[in-house]
């Protein structure tokens, strides 16, 4: 009999993963994500899609990842994020309808998915939060953050419960000039009397297309400077504002205020006055401030972006899947604003995350801190595949 000892073998603990005891691996976790989210297919087309593939995995399977991945294992980032926005300046902010499945509403109620933006080119930061209603309440509660209230600036389109909540927590406060030009626009397309269609027109050409202009002269003093490794002051801006805009902004005011008594208020003409002479304050807010565009037309293009993905899924499950949805899209559409190839970062991320035990570990995370590592690792591919490209168009030795 032997009597030598044998122990058994030591094995290396296996190391973290995203979604332990399932095949979600890294890449894989990615491309769905990217899928859904950066390209706009549902689930189910995923599903059909890794199908061709071998991969055999239903669209409940894959549900259930993305609920996980964007209802937990992201929240600590997306918390982040949401810091790192109260530190922005300035941020937009505007929502858009969404459709539950599972609720305490009335089936077919709308709820909302609300879009925040903000930070420097290169740190900018977009936000998408789900909330069931939208009242002041649950508005306010985007504005406050657990260190406190934001304390910058904000510009929203005219839903007066952000006049309400700029009051309470005494922020300054941002219209924004597209709307405005949206209900001349429309005026200008529905009213039955020639006159009405006439002055909506003028609206648009005479006061409100000037002002555009002198902003994109703005924008390409913006791009010169950049250009030399320069910054275009706040102040210049504000300088050719003040002589440029604004005494076509007066001119607009006195139009308006001169039309408004005259005009039936519940005609588009009516209405479109109404609303500028409402808003004119916000409206001209940015003559004072340089920095501050003078629409919301960046959060707009934000809200596009759902809106074609929502086109094609219609609608979420429940509150938490649509929060979870909203955190995947918070982080896909920052690594777009900020020339980040979502995949890229996901799969990084994904292979990454599950080891980051502290803040700042998963800080180093953020897209903006991911970015020169991917760049590097976009270089050196880019570099392999032209070596072999160069090496098989080399002509083969005799």
């Amino acid at each position: 009999m032997c009597e030598e000892r044998h122990d058994a073998p030591i094995t290396a603990p296996a190391p973290p993963v995203i979604l332990p005891k399932s095949m979600a691996s890294p890449s894989l976790l990615a491309h769905v994500i990217n899928s859904k989210f950066n390209l706009g297919l549902p689930i189910y087309r995923v599903s059909q899609d890794l199908s061709r593939y071998q991969m055999n995995l239903g669209p409940g399977t894959l549900g259930t990842w993305v609920n996980t991945v964007g209802g937990e294992k992201v929240v600590p980032l997306i918390n982040l994020m949401g810091e790192e926005l109260f530190t922005a300046m300035f941020m937009h902010i505007d929502e858009t309808p969404l459709q539950i499945l599972r609720s305490d509403k009335a089936v077919g109620s709308d709820h909302y998915i609300v879009v925040r933006a903000g930070g420097p080119p290169g740190r900018r930061i977009i936000l998408y939060d789900y909330i069931a209603s939208r009242t002041t309440a649950a508005l306010k509660q985007l504005f406050v953050g657990p260190e406190g209230p934001y304390q910058g600036k904000f510009i929203s389109d005219g839903l007066e419960r952000y006049d309400d909540i700029a009051k309470e927590l005494k922020l300054l406060h941002f219209g924004c000039l597209t709307h405005c030009r949206t209900m001349f626009f429309k005026a200008r397309k529905v009213s039955q009397l020639p006159s009405s269609r006439t002055l909506a027109n003028a609206a648009m050409v005479d006061y409100i297309r000037p002002v555009y202009q002198i902003e994109e002269r703005i924008k390409a003093l913006r791009e010169e400077y950049a250009a030399r490794g320069e910054v275009l002051p706040v102040e210049a801006v504000r300088a050719l504002r003040q002589e440029k805009s604004k005494p076509i902004l007066e001119k607009f005011k006195a139009w308006v205020d001169d039309l408004l008594p005259g005009t039936p208020p519940n005609s588009a003409l009516g209405k479109a006055l109404g609303y500028t002479s409402r808003q004119w304050p916000k409206l001209v807010r940015h003559l004072e401030h340089g920095e501050i565009p003078v629409d919301n037309n960046y959060i707009e293009r934000q809200i596009k972006s759902y809106a074609t993905g929502r086109r094609a899924w219609l609608f979420a499950y429940d509150a938490a899947g649509a929060q979870a949805s909203a955190n995947l899209y918070s982080l896909v559409m920052t690594c777009r604003a900020n020339e980040i190839e979502p995949y890229a970062y996901l799969n990084y991320l994904f292979e990454h995350l599950p080891a980051a035990s502290t803040v700042e570990q998963i800080e180093a995370l953020l897209p903006w801190n991911v970015k020169a590592v991917l760049d590097e690792q976009t270089k050196k591919l880019q570099e392999e595949q032209q070596k072999k490209t160069l090496k098989s168009s080399q002509p083969s030795a005799a």
